[in-house]
Order: C-alpha cells, then sequence, then structure tokens
C-alpha cells in the first residue's frame, strides 16, 4: 500500500510543482506549445511503445478500439441533445467539451505505474478509438451535423479524416504497434 501510495504521490507532486511553476511565471503563456509538442510527438509515442514491449495480442482487445468510439460517439450524441435549438456556436463547444477522452496524456502515466502491462496496452487499445475520434473524426461529424467548420460550409470527407488521421502521432503510433503485435514483431528490450 505504501508503495501505490508513494507512486500517487510523486504523480501529485509532478502536478503540484507544474502549477506552482505557472503561478510563479516560469513559464510564458506560449510555452504549452512546446510542451504540447514534447509530450505528443515524443513522450507519448515512446509510453506507447513501452507499454507494447512484450505484448502478445490478444483478440478480445479489439473491443477496447470500439469501446473508445462508441464512448465518444455517444458524447457528441449527448452534446447534440443538450443542444437542441442552440446556435452553431453553443453546439461546437458542447461538443468539442464533452467528447474525448484525455487517456494518452493523462491516464497513461499512472495507468504505468499502477497497472500490469497487458492492462496498459487494453488502454492504449481504447485510446487507439479514442484517436481516431480526437483527431479527425470528431471535428468532421461535427462540421457536417453542424454545417460550418472555420466560418465556411464543409462536407463530410474521409480524405479530409484520412489525412488528419495520418499525420497525428500518437494515433500512427498506436497502429503500427497494434500491426507489429499482430505479426509477432517485438522490439528488443533496449529500444
Amino acid at each position: 500500500m505504501l508503495v501505490v501510495l508513494s507512486k500517487a504521490l510523486a504523480f501529485v507532486l509532478i502536478i503540484l510543482i507544474g502549477y506552482i511553476c505557472k503561478r510563479r511565471g516560469f513559464f510564458s503563456p506560449t510555452d504549452y506549445q512546446v510542451v504540447s509538442k514534447i509530450v505528443l510527438n515524443i513522450t507519448l509515442p515512446c509510453a506507447v511503445i513501452n507499454s507494447f514491449a512484450h505484448f502478445e495480442m490478444d483478440y478480445s482487445l479489439i473491443a477496447a478500439v470500439f469501446l473508445g468510439l462508441f464512448g465518444n460517439l455517444m458524447m457528441l450524441f449527448v452534446s447534440l441533445m443538450l443542444t437542441r435549438g442552440d446556435t452553431p456556436a453553443t453546439k461546437i463547444f458542447y461538443i468539442f467539451s464533452l467528447a474525448g477522452y484525455n487517456v494518452g496524456c493523462f491516464t497513461l502515466p499512472f495507468a504505468q505505474a499502477f497497472l500490469t502491462p497487458f492492462a496498459v496496452v487494453g488502454l492504449c487499445m481504447f485510446d487507439v478509438g479514442n484517436s481516431i475520434m480526437c483527431t479527425g473524426m470528431t471535428y468532421a461529424l461535427t462540421a457536417s451535423c453542424i454545417g460550418y467548420a472555420d466560418g465556411r460550409k464543409d462536407k463530410f470527407s474521409m480524405k479530409n479524416i484520412t489525412d488528419k488521421l495520418l499525420h497525428s502521432v500518437p494515433f500512427v503510433v498506436y497502429i503500427s504497434m497494434l500491426l507489429l503485435s499482430l505479426a509477432g514483431f517485438h522490439f528488443p528490450k533496449s529500444v
């Protein structure tokens, strides 16, 4: 129990240090862009690769991908129901506020500290479905449901969605690691 509490306290301490640094003016308002790029393009992909290190594919985990997709679609539907009769701007705000789970950047570090590698991969599989929605599908569905994007009429386009997904580093790493696992390939421990 002491080990679990010390790990949890370490994460809380990291968050507290970040908050104190922000309040003291250590970070400028634009520093989030650099930190965001580091987390999404380096830290998160490395965590995913590490989680898949000794993973043997269990096809029941494919259900977690659909659970991630379904959870996002449900929240998209809920936000549309909550904003019936409201302005398009309000609908868009609700959709982007309710849909999406911060698995990769927030939950994954905690999960790696407390759960088994298999459970972390299950979480990563959920995040594959989540990433499909967060990296383009929610935007495309919102644009087609509401009818506008960036102030112009925008139609649903699989090309736009595919382009957004293939330019999302976390999504590409998730899919690559999944395909490598299906093929039975594992990176050496040193990687």
